[in-house]
């Protein structure tokens, strides 16, 4: 009974032409889309609020005669942003138009009538065109009250009745920003199709390569 002696300069077999390029485009498809998702943090990072005066949630002793919104990223100027002030009443205090300033986001308000807590919401466009919005609160005292209360001649003079908020259109249309829901904040970034779509490929052309290979194979 004779036994077979392996050949010892015998090793593993190479792999065939097109199984080595499979393997290549697999790797430059996953390294590719490795670095895709590295930058996605960056690209999925959108804007956020970072400050805002007043506060939330702080107690003034004066009226604010604006309300300023800072985010880390800068508004889109043309977006449609909005900013709205509402009493414990129900009644609304911004006076003049959302200006936008950069990152800051700046309403002005007034005509302020009772002590309580007061809510602000806002509505903005980030640069990236994704939609942020939120509410904060403040409460103004009595004191921030009854110096805020113009004075009688101040009111026959023309000036506008205390708690009377803008109701031109532009204030409208801010209040409607406010309310409307963006049918874009809840959407996936396009980094993510990216990364898919070149995982598929990579995918699709490792397949075709392979059955090459073994239709060689078997020919």
């Amino acid at each position: 009974m004779s036994a077979t002696l392996s050949d010892p300069l015998s090793g593993p077999r190479p792999l065939p032409r097109p199984a080595r390029r499979a393997a290549a485009l697999l790797a430059a498809g996953l390294a590719a889309s490795a670095a895709l998702l590295a930058g996605a943090p960056a690209a999925l990072a959108h804007n956020q609020l970072t400050d805002s005066s007043p506060e939330d949630g702080a107690s003034l002793d004066t009226a604010p005669e604006e309300i300023v919104l800072t985010f880390d990223l800068e508004v889109l100027e043309a977006g449609n942003n909005g900013v709205v002030v509402t009493g414990p009443g129900g009644e609304r205090f911004e006076q003049g138009a959302t200006e936008i300033d950069h990152n800051e986001v700046i309403r002005p308000v007034g005509g302020f009538t009772e002590p309580g807590d007061y809510e602000i919401g806002y509505r903005i466009v980030g640069a990236d065109g994704h939609v942020v919005d939120g509410t904060l609160t403040f409460e103004l005292t009595a004191d921030a009250v009854a110096a805020a209360a113009p004075s009688a001649g101040a009111s026959a003079s023309g000036t506008p009745p205390a708690g009377g908020a803008d109701t031109s259109p532009a204030a409208a249309a801010d209040a409607a920003a406010v309310r409307e829901e963006s049918e874009s904040s809840g959407g996936v970034s396009p980094v993510v199709w990216i990364v898919i779509g070149v995982i598929a490929l990579v995918g699709v052309g490792a397949g075709v390569l392979w059955m090459r290979r073994g239709a060689s194979a078997g020919g």
